[in-house]
């Protein structure tokens, strides 16, 4: 996956945040993984928009390190 599939909101449309420059997204995205996969663990049954929100999450995590490696053109806010 490349950083434009990554970031299209057609595809990842409950994680994706249009307003947040790239390396933000990313950095939100791990972020919601891990907030997730916490609550998630402690017993609770998800959502339907849970699982749904896990899939994508999922997913993009396995495209991040490579995704990563492609910010060294953009400037340090990550734009």
């Amino acid at each position: 996956m490349n950083l434009s599939q990554y970031l299209d909101g057609n595809r990842f449309p409950l994680t994706s945040r249009p307003w947040l420059p790239p390396r933000q997204q990313i950095d939100h995205d791990a972020a919601d993984l891990d907030s997730l996969r916490e609550y998630l663990a402690g017993g609770v049954t998800p959502t339907a928009d849970q699982w749904a929100r896990l899939a994508e999450l999922e997913e993009k995590a396995a495209a991040r390190s490579g995704l990563i490696d492609q910010f060294g053109d953009l400037d340090p806010s990550g734009q």
